[in-house]
């Protein structure tokens, strides 16, 4: 995890994608296919520059939901299992970047006390390329800023391939709609997958405070990790 880049690009293209629901809407079977163009807003002589590239993907996945509250949840958990296939699909040849990507987001929140709650997410991903180009940087995962390693900065982002991040939340309500927390947030990144170490990662931790307006929760951190930084965000992390 001691790579940091930012890449910067735009992306152009559509996607879409349909879903069956089974058990009253708890679980979601998903399907998609997205097609995107890729290019950087760099020139060729910067160090972050990559030559254009297309994706044409298809994705899948499993969603289990049993929460109070979608917004803001004190109690039940939500897991999410995707995988999308890239380039070529049944030895068929579809166009573009040739990849493999697979990603589980799991959260479990419940009461500790009243008023309250405790909450823990867990994120695995993975990126595996086989096209043999350097040209899809972006396509990798970052680990820094307001929604995953809160004492690092969002514009100096671990890099990598394969990543995994653990954010704890323990949730008090202050009443009048204020809701106060204490974090931490641990995780680390890496080109391979047996870079990714469980004793040498990256670790933050700090308080906030939420206001749950009608648009949902209005988010203010302080976070202590590489910096100390204050994070303003809308929606809770997890």
């Amino acid at each position: 995890s001691n790579q940091r880049r930012v890449f910067e690009n735009v992306r152009f293209g559509y996607s879409f994608g349909f879903e069956m629901d089974y058990f009253y809407n708890k679980l979601r079977h998903q399907f998609g296919y997205k097609q995107e163009n890729v290019q950087s807003t760099k020139v060729s002589s910067d160090s972050d520059y990559f030559s254009p590239y297309k994706i044409h993907s298809f994705q899948t996945g499993l969603v289990w939901t049993q929460l109070d509250n979608l917004v803001n949840p004190t109690v039940g958990e939500y897991a999410k299992l995707s995988y999308e296939k890239g380039g070529r699909l049944l030895g068929v040849d579809i166009g573009g970047v040739v990849f493999d990507r697979w990603n589980i987001n799991m959260a479990r929140f419940f009461p500790v006390f009243d008023k309250m709650t405790f909450g823990t997410r867990f994120l695995l991903g993975a990126f595996e390329s086989q096209s043999g180009s350097d040209t899809f940087e972006p396509e990798g995962y970052f680990l820094g800023g307001t929604y995953s390693l809160r004492g690092f900065k969002d514009s100096q982002p671990f890099y990598g391939n394969y990543e995994y991040l653990i954010n704890t939340e323990l949730r008090v309500d202050m009443g009048a709609g204020f809701q106060g927390a204490l974090f931490c947030d641990l995780g680390d990144v890496g080109s391979e997958l047996s870079e990714l170490s469980l004793s040498n990662f990256q670790f933050s931790y700090g308080i906030g405070v939420r206001y749950i307006s009608p648009i949902g929760p209005i988010r203010v951190d302080l976070a202590k990790g590489e910096d100390t930084i204050i994070h303003f965000g809308l929606g809770q992390v997890f």
